[in-house]
């Protein structure tokens, strides 16, 4: 994590350094939130815990594909997109139209805000949901980049 993703910016990174920024954030995100749960470090401890916690996933879920998105030449808010598609599907579920959608994200947010998972999607829209997301993943971890500079920075391949 040397030179962790915070800001996508502008930013290309490769297919290796992309699935070690993914895959090492989260095991310390984890790390932490076992921390948490072990120990009973009080609140101010709880709260630099998940704050640290918060930005490990937010580099290994949200800036790291961004800028991954970046060295295929796409703009990294299509990610945005996809995790939004997800988080639709794995929490408020395929349903009958936008009414129901906004309920079921109003339980959603108040079971939240309560401690607890709120209402759960159907399994099937909720396998649909992570199937969505492991594609992307698995296409921003197997596809090359563009080959030489892009509108978001030099090829990281070249050494400067």
């Amino acid at each position: 994590m040397k030179h962790i993703v915070i800001d996508p910016r502008d930013r290309r990174v490769g297919r290796g350094f992309f699935i070690r920024e993914l895959i090492v954030p989260n095991i310390g995100a984890f790390v932490l939130i076992l921390i948490i749960r072990i120990l009973e470090v009080g609140t101010a401890g709880d709260l630099i815990i998940y704050s640290l916690a918060a930005v490990l996933l937010w580099s290994g879920n949200i800036a790291a594909p961004m800028a991954r998105l970046h060295d295929l030449g796409i703009n990294g808010l299509w990610h945005i997109g996809v995790v939004g598609v997800v988080f639709y599907l794995t929490t408020i579920g395929l349903n009958s139209g936008p009414g129901e959608a906004a309920m079921r994200f109003a339980d959603w947010s108040v079971g939240v805000l309560d401690g607890d998972d709120g209402p759960e999607a159907s399994g099937r829209a909720a396998q649909l949901g992570g199937l969505f997301a492991l594609c992307e993943l698995v296409a921003l971890a197997l596809l090359p980049g563009q080959k030489g500079a892009n509108s978001f920075g030099p090829d990281p391949r070249e050494k400067v």
